[in-house]
């Protein structure tokens, strides 16, 4: 009787040593992938290089999800929320490494894709910026148009820079609600930026009131203007602050809401909880709970109606 082994025996030792070989080869190659790519795969970073810091979507502290697997298709496909996050750590990780690294000579605030971020995060955000510039280094911002988080940042480079067809939109800490109107349907737009009832919104011209009854009467607009300019020429930082102080108490009431780049005439008053729409020009005193708006201003309702 002879002591060779089966046909069916030797087959099948023949197939696990060829299974054997395969994952020792797999194994093996696969651990001088990961050795190649740790010592060879680091960018290389030229002399005098700047830190593109590029935000994509949203930033945020942990991203949205618990698949892997789905964010590693929605990441290489570019679709669904989950391809539109950017941890803040990243982020604060890069700009710190950036400070201390002798090649990299400037910070460039790319914010083009950034769709937004929360306060605490932007403040993060703001105080590595502030940090990385501690080091003498640049940072340039660019973008097409700023939103308030892009601005946010943005204001923090040295130089900021803005397609000259863009737009920068803030909107404050803050906004009111649309005022329904009496007809159904129908809502009155005061402007994007009207902050609580009872506060001045920024950028408001109230340091001119003080200047009422100083002139006659112009023809124009623009003679009013080069009036008030010529006369504010001559004044020093205590009389813009005693003008804004007394044309304030001058010209406001209990409770009047004066929306953004609105404009008050010298010599108006605004009434109680009255509102002054964002823009608007007001050239005659505003009753008691009016809404104003348009230049001229014109009254379009009654506070107490809404």
């Amino acid at each position: 009787m002879s002591d060779r082994p089966s046909l069916s025996v030797r087959l099948f030792r023949g197939l696990d040593g060829l299974r054997r070989f395969l994952l020792n080869v797999l194994f093996f190659g696969l651990l001088v992938g990961l050795a190649v790519a740790a010592l060879g795969g680091r960018a290389k970073v030229p002399d005098g290089a700047a830190l593109v810091v590029q935000p994509q979507g949203t930033i945020v502290e942990q991203l949205s999800g618990a698949d892997p697997l789905q964010r590693l298709v929605a990441d290489s496909a570019g679709v669904g929320s989950m391809a539109k996050e950017t941890l803040l750590k990243d982020l604060l990780d890069a700009i710190r490494a950036a400070k201390d690294d002798k090649k990299i000579k400037a910070l460039h605030l790319d914010l083009n894709d950034m769709a937004g971020a929360g306060l605490t995060k932007l403040r993060d955000l703001r105080a590595a910026i502030a940090d990385f510039k501690k080091s003498g280094k640049k940072v340039v911002a660019y973008g097409d148009d700023y939103l308030q988080s892009q601005y946010y940042l943005a204001a923090q480079a040295d130089e900021v820079y803005l397609h000259p067809e863009g737009a920068v939109v803030l909107h404050g800490v803050g906004r009111w609600r649309n005022l329904s109107a009496q007809r159904p349907k129908r809502t009155v737009d005061l402007g994007d930026a009207i902050l609580m009832p009872g506060l001045v919104n920024a950028h408001c011209h109230l340091d001119y009131t003080d200047m009422a009854g100083h002139f006659p009467p112009p023809r124009l607009f623009s003679d009013w203007l080069k009036l008030i300019t010529e006369t504010k020429a001559g004044w020093t930082r205590a009389d813009y602050l005693d003008s804004w102080l007394h044309g304030a108490r001058m010209l406001l009431r209990t409770g009047t809401t004066v929306g953004a780049n609105a404009t008050i005439v010298c010599g108006v008053t605004l009434g109680t909880w009255s509102f002054v729409a964002a823009g608007a020009v007001v050239t005659r005193d505003v009753p008691d709970y009016a809404i104003v708006a348009g230049v001229p201003a014109r009254v379009i309702g009654d506070a107490r109606e809404r």
